[in-house]
């Protein structure tokens, strides 16, 4: 019974281990790439821009990490040939437990309440903020994660195509530029950067994933376990660049559009005459900037 006891025991260890890297954002997606993950360093530093339940959790997952990975070591090595002191993972011990967390990402079993060995702590003290944060920071970090992409379809389209947009931003700018109507918190050329890093942006993963994380949400239900893989991958320079792009843009757009009207106007009324031919030249090009703008814009 003792055996069987501590045999579950350490099948609850590495199940906490798998919930841990998989947050950390390892490719945990196969069973290879699974069992491999386990031996491998987490980095806390892409959990900074997360949900706060999410943060705490791991926070919590990897302090625990370094005591959860010596259990795991200790108990599943075994010798090969003759000799004691050359031993090797047995990873037949691990295969089952990840096999079946892989199925929902949730708590199969409850730990025991009577665990009075010290080493075997924390097992306990990670899997009891699994049971009070997981469920919690899987909707949260969904949530923060979904409304980021809304705000981005609602600027750029669901299927926006990015060269387009950056080609029309491109010649809008040099149109502004050349007519003396550029206007916003960044000039022409800090604006050039911005544009280059969103060319560069690898946002068809980003929204192939959320989009596949939607209609994930949309057929879970109660398996809400099963959206974690999807929020491990970190999409937040990819967030953060586009975040920045349409940031910009909006306010080029909105300066430069609002300087063309007023300069449209100053035109149509200048000395209180009818505009000149040379000023009609001018007035239709800033018309058609301003067309081009809105069209931007959307």
């Amino acid at each position: 019974r003792t055996i069987i006891y501590f045999i579950n025991l350490l099948l609850k260890c590495i199940i906490n281990f798998a919930w841990v890297l998989t947050m950390a954002g390892h490719d945990t997606n196969s069973l290879d790439k699974l069992i491999n993950a386990l031996f491998l360093e987490v980095d806390n530093k892409k959990n900074v821009n997360r949900a706060s339940s999410w943060k705490k959790l791991f926070t919590t997952l990897e302090k625990h990490r370094p005591d959860l990975l010596e259990i795991v070591q200790s108990r599943i090595a075994c010798t090969k040939g003759a000799s004691s002191q050359f031993q090797i993972i047995d990873s037949t011990q691990i295969i089952q437990p990840l096999e079946k967390i892989k199925k929902s990402w949730q708590p199969q079993s409850a730990i025991p309440a009577d665990i009075n060995f010290d080493i075997f702590q924390p097992i306990h003290k990670s899997r009891q903020q699994v049971d009070e944060l997981l469920e919690k920071a899987i909707k949260e970090e969904t949530e923060r994660q979904l409304a980021i992409y809304q705000s981005l379809v609602v600027e750029l389209g669901d299927n926006f195509k990015k060269k387009d947009i950056t080609d029309k931003l491109k010649a809008a700018m040099e149109k502004a530029r050349e007519a003396g109507v550029f206007r916003g918190r960044k000039n022409f050329e800090d604006m050039i950067p911005v544009l280059d890093q969103f060319r560069r942006t690898a946002t068809s993963s980003y929204i192939e994933a959320m989009k596949k994380l939607q209609s994930e949400q949309e057929n879970s239900h109660e398996q809400i376990g099963k959206l974690l893989p999807y929020l491990s991958e970190d999409y937040q320079k990819t967030m953060t660049d586009t975040e920045e792009f349409i940031k910009h843009t909006n306010n080029f757009l909105d300066a430069s559009l609002l300087e063309v009207k007023q300069s449209i106007s100053d035109l149509e009324n200048s000395d209180g005459a009818t505009v000149e031919t040379s000023h009609q030249a001018i007035q239709q090009g800033l018309a058609n900037l301003r067309n081009l703008l809105v069209e931007i814009k959307g």
